[in-house]
């Protein structure tokens, strides 16, 4: 996947991570509330497929986050959806 955010914090200088930089995240249920923790760059890619389903095009775009393909740690599920028609353009 493209990284939106990381690609742009270091083409304007702001942040950069250095190569085999490795992303930690871990989603936990506690008492009702969820907890989602991750180093640095574990948020920034977390906010990159929020990006993602933001922009991409049609109602239940949606995405999938569990312990195989993104979390370290969990027992459970982080589902991300688009739940509106795009009705904007993009330039």
């Amino acid at each position: 996947m493209d990284s939106l955010i990381r690609d742009f914090l270091k083409a304007n200088s702001i942040i950069d991570f250095p190569d085999g930089s490795i992303a930690t995240n871990t989603l936990r249920i506690v008492d009702g509330n969820v907890i989602l923790s991750g180093n640095r760059l574990g948020l920034i890619e977390l906010a990159d497929y929020i990006l993602g389903i933001a922009l991409s095009k049609g109602k239940g775009s949606h995405i999938h986050l569990d312990e195989n393909n993104f979390f370290d740690d969990t027992d459970n599920q982080l589902i991300i959806e688009l739940d509106e028609e795009v009705t904007f353009e993009s330039t």
